[in-house]
């Protein structure tokens, strides 16, 4: 009987052996032409965007040049400030030390030969650490408001000195450089082909503080381009392939109004408006800021960075902290400008907002088009008027009064339709906390550029 079953198991192999050679043999692998068509399932993933690091990212909102009680507004189209920070970022900041508030932004303070790079949002102190070389990132503030490069007022120490001012915690750092007088003088001259005389303003006064929130305001007319770009649409599959974890597992859902949506269940992407905004977001993800997280500025860039990249001339505008979430936008600039309004009237259009629960990015909205390398319109020009100019325009047109203005700056209109985006130059002033646009020139909100010779308008 046993031998019956050891014979049954021998068959029974070499039965086994001999299929198994034959399917060996007889195997035909399916390989894919490379001139057949692809999986329907798959998207190639657009090479959209770029990789930035976080002085890329980071703006002043004005650059001002000081010699003594000579003060200019620099444009932006100078780009001194690039000029500046790639001085201040070869320079290695090892020891800091707190100055007195005699130094303090004020209107009665006069600086002779210095460059003043002023931030609309105070910058907080980890990030300026990562930008600049700080020995063993230990800058003692909190934040930002503006950097001083200036010339050294004392016979002792570096010929310049870098000042880093926090307005709100009224603190000032100085910090000795080896960038030499005459070479700061040479940098400050570098910007006055595209300046503009200013004087110091202060829109609301604290009386209890040396510490004042110094704006600069124009004493005199600034030439300022205006620009046309084209545009192109972004793709949403691109995206959808980098924000959700396995794209196969997507499904597609047609909407009202020319509307789609993803999800795989965990998250969702719109795209709004016809097509021209990303909203994304998921609900998969633990509640909670967690501490050693890295900023959420410096996550955000780096979300970006991975997610088909940066188009365009995006800075960081903002950031909210919560209990259980954190905020950040990312406002565009056009030839160092920012973009404060449309005739959409959606901010959508112009700026990048991101929201963080816990380590996860949970929401990301973008606008889904880019505009063209360079502009198709560069010759038309505008002049801004001088602040008087600008207080009597407000008297006379405005509902509100010159005293409840909170700031003002300069900033560009954007009028876009479906190819096309211009851009115009104008002041803008901060109202209840609102910023208004003074239409101090007349505008031509039709949907077409008009047509030159060269086939523009």
């Amino acid at each position: 009987m046993i031998e019956m079953i050891k014979t049954g198991v021998l068959w029974v192999l070499i039965v086994s052996s001999i299929v198994m050679t034959w399917m060996l043999w007889s195997y035909q692998p399916d390989y894919r032409s490379t001139n057949e068509e692809p999986d329907e399932s798959y998207v190639e993933i657009e090479d959209i965007g770029e990789s930035r690091s976080l002085s890329a990212v980071i703006h002043p909102r004005e650059v001002i040049s000081h010699q003594g009680e000579n003060i200019d507004y620099i444009s932006s189209k100078d780009n001194l400030y690039k000029t500046v920070l790639d001085e201040l970022q070869d320079v290695e900041i090892d020891y800091l030390v707190q100055r007195g508030n005699h130094n303090a932004p004020s209107l009665d303070r006069s600086i002779d030969n210095a460059i003043e790079l002023i931030f609309d949002e105070a910058v907080p102190g980890e990030i300026m650490e990562e930008i600049l070389t700080i020995e063993d990132n230990d800058l003692p503030l909190e934040q930002i408001d503006r950097l001083v490069a200036a010339e050294n007022d004392s016979s002792v120490g570096a010929e310049v000195v870098l000042q880093f001012v926090d307005i709100e915690h009224e603190q000032i750092y100085e910090a000795d450089t080896d960038i030499s007088a005459g070479q700061l003088d040479d940098i400050r001259e570098s910007g006055e082909g595209a300046s503009a005389s200013a004087e110091p303003r202060v829109f609301e006064e604290d009386p209890e503080s040396e510490f004042q929130q110094v704006r600069y305001v124009l004493t005199e007319e600034l030439t300022v381009n205006q620009y046309t770009y084209e545009t192109t649409d972004l793709s949403p599959q691109a995206f959808r392939q980098v924000l959700f974890s396995d794209p196969d597992f997507v499904e597609e859902y047609h909407q009202t109004g020319n509307e789609n949506a993803y999800t795989d269940g965990n998250r969702m992407m719109h795209i709004l408006d016809d097509g021209m905004i990303l909203s994304f977001s998921q609900t998969d993800v633990h509640n909670g800021i967690r501490a050693g997280d890295d900023h959420i500025i410096d996550d955000t860039r780096s979300f970006v960075n991975g997610h088909s990249g940066w188009t365009d001339t995006f800075y960081w505008d903002d950031f909210t902290e919560y209990d259980t979430e954190e905020h950040v936008s990312y406002r565009m600039h056009v030839d160092g400008i920012p973009v404060m309004s449309s005739n959409t009237n959606q901010s959508e259009y112009y700026m990048m907002e991101m929201e963080r629960r816990g380590e996860d990015i949970t929401e990301y909205t973008r606008p889904l088009y880019q505009l063209a390398e360079e502009p198709i319109d560069t010759e038309t020009d505008r002049e801004l008027a001088p602040f008087s100019e600008v207080e009597t325009f407000i008297e006379e047109n405005e509902s509100f009064a010159v005293d409840e203005v909170q700031d003002i700056q300069i900033g560009h209109y954007m009028n876009r339709n479906r190819s096309f985006s211009a851009f115009e130059p104008s002041w803008f002033v901060l109202v209840r906390d609102r910023w208004i646009e003074l239409e101090m020139h007349e505008r031509d909100d039709s949907d077409d550029p008009e047509v030159t010779a060269d086939g523009l308008e």
